[in-house]
């Protein structure tokens, strides 16, 4: 399994319901299926487990919604309540100069 410790990021003590409810909002706000396949997997990793597991897949797909624009914007506020909830800050992309 992925440690994102690698990366300098910890996990949290966190409301898993709260990070539920903010996972389904971001699904519910595009209807497309990798996007509620995305927040499946978020949910089954981060609230539904008995430890926190993300895949390093999942991971860098949360911080690419954390920072993203255009038509996805909608997502964003979502994306960096679970960071900041899961992680106590938001995921920086790595796709990014920084």
């Amino acid at each position: 399994m992925f440690a994102p410790e690698i990366y300098g990021y910890q996990y949290q003590s966190y409301d898993r319901e709260k990070v539920r409810s903010w996972a389904i909002a971001l699904g519910e706000c595009f209807h497309r299926d990798d996007v509620l396949d995305f927040t499946r997997r978020l949910i089954q990793e981060l609230c539904d487990s008995r430890q926190p597991q993300m895949h390093e897949r999942d991971f860098w797909q949360l911080a690419r919604w954390c920072q993203t624009g255009g038509a996805y914007e909608r997502g964003m506020d979502y994306a960096q309540k679970i960071s900041t909830a899961v992680f106590g800050r938001i995921i920086q992309r790595r796709d990014k100069a920084a």
